[in-house]
């Protein structure tokens, strides 16, 4: 429905997420979230006004979602489940940086540290980044995975996500918010990331399931006309798998309430 002799009618979308709305390699008008917005002014007439929050840990996530609603007042929240904040923990054996950006090494069983290792040199950025240093680093890095599986390091992160996404959906409905949930990518640079990305869609599909509220599948490795969607790094979304997201959540957003009641 077009508004040609009005003011466009306005609807505030708050994204929890992680580098994905913000992907750097990827020209602004192709994220998803600018064709969603696109093609909603396009065929609805409605603009969307967009604020981005990035989180990188499961349990400051609330509140940090509560202040951005205090501050945006959003209709809807689109809510990215990641697997980034899971799979450091799920590891067995962990190399971080302590807040003095001192170098650290620690072992885990059940997400708890365990066991930890002599260091403490300084490095000069507070994260270390895991590079690709070929098939053996690969088949070390999967190794560490399995050993994390194995010390039910990932039962207590599945836990504490199920736990997330039900004050998530809560929240929501105490502040008549539509939620948009959607479960993390696919992860095919490895087989234990993606079986992990796999597993927080199918317990937080389960979950939305049963309070009416539906949890977008954003897995997979191809779309329907076989274009692969990622890119050379194995994990970033290309072009073409920000456009299939789009088209998903811009299908979800149609059939929501809020968007009923404006259009």
């Amino acid at each position: 429905m077009r508004f040609p002799n009005s003011p466009l009618p306005d609807i505030k979308v708050l994204i929890a997420g992680g580098c994905f709305p913000v992907q750097d390699n990827i020209k602004e008008p192709d994220l998803y979230y600018q064709i969603v917005r696109q093609k909603i002014l396009e065929e609805c007439g409605i603009h969307l006004s967009i604020d981005i929050l990035r989180y990188e840990d499961i349990k400051s996530c609330l509140e940090l979602v509560k202040k951005k609603v205090a501050a945006s007042k959003p209709d809807f929240l689109l809510f990215h489940m990641r697997a980034e904040p899971v799979l450091p923990k799920v590891k067995f054996y962990n190399v971080y940086t302590d807040s003095k950006g001192r170098l650290k090494r620690s072992i885990r069983i059940f997400t708890k540290v365990v066991i930890r290792i002599a260091g403490g040199e300084k490095i000069s950025k507070r994260v270390v980044p895991e590079k690709s240093l070929g098939k053996f680093h690969n088949c070390l890095r999967e190794l560490n995975y399995l050993l994390g599986i194995l010390a039910f390091n990932f039962i207590k992160m599945k836990k504490d996500h199920l736990e997330l996404i039900k004050e998530i959906t809560g929240y929501c409905k105490a502040k008549d918010i539509e939620p948009i949930i959607t479960g993390p990518v696919s992860r095919p640079r490895s087989y234990f990331e993606n079986l992990i990305s796999e597993k927080i869609y199918e317990f937080a599909g389960r979950h939305t399931g049963k309070t009416q509220e539906q949890c977008l599948n954003l897995l997979g490795l191809e779309d329907e006309k076989g274009e692969f969607l990622f890119c050379k790094d194995l994990i970033k979304v290309n072009e073409a798998g920000h456009k299939r997201i789009a088209e998903m959540i811009f299908e979800q957003m149609l059939q929501m309430c809020a968007f009923r009641r404006v259009i």
